[in-house]
């Protein structure tokens, strides 16, 4: 009907290209590289309702950086959405790596990612990380997917960047808990 629904800004950039890292304390670092942009995130970060649905959105790189992922996963979307434009690499496989990287977001969410580019890879991927469909890099092309809209959570998107310390720590005290069982059991061995 012609309506703004709602915005989304992006909120990750990346920096060298949308913006140089400490370039306001050191404006040198401009003259230095020119290319730089001089973006800064926008205001608006919250997911966007359409249809009965909750759209998490995730501009450009955003969707490889878990840490961000798991910030707008927290808003409970029923779907990732993907808008990039992968121009400025030209023909090379980078676009189908972005893909790969970003399926693992959906996985860890346990949510489908439909990814729309400009120029690069669209596709979309389960909520299992099955792709669905995915373009070719060369050609122009449209497609259409029935794409479920999931409710739900993950013990990951709860625990975000704790989860490997978490894994970590319980694989060590199942270490050391074998390593007793195994010293308990040569000396009941060794004394048997």
């Amino acid at each position: 009907e012609g309506r703004v629904k709602g915005r989304y800004d992006k909120q990750y950039l990346l920096m060298f290209g949308e913006h140089m890292p400490w370039g306001k304390e050191f404006p040198i670092l401009y003259d230095w590289i020119p290319e730089a942009g001089r973006f800064s995130k926008g205001p608006n970060s919250v997911p966007l309702e359409f249809r009965g649905h909750t759209l998490g959105i995730l501009v450009c790189y955003e969707d490889i950086i878990a840490s961000h992922t798991n910030k707008i996963a927290a808003g409970r979307p029923n779907v990732f959405i993907n808008l990039t434009n992968e121009a400025w690499f030209g023909k090379t496989k980078e676009a189908y790596q972005h893909f790969v990287l970003a399926r693992c977001r959906a996985v860890e969410h346990r949510l489908p990612l439909v990814r729309a580019t400009t120029t690069g890879v669209s596709g979309w991927v389960s909520a299992t990380g099955e792709i669905g469909h995915v373009t070719d890099l060369y050609d122009a092309e449209t497609f259409v997917a029935d794409v479920p809209m999931l409710e739900g959570g993950t013990f990951y998107g709860s625990t975000g960047h704790l989860f490997t310390p978490l894994l970590l720590l319980i694989s060590l005290i199942i270490v050391l808990a074998a390593g007793r069982v195994l010293g308990k059991l040569r000396r009941h061995l060794s004394t048997g």
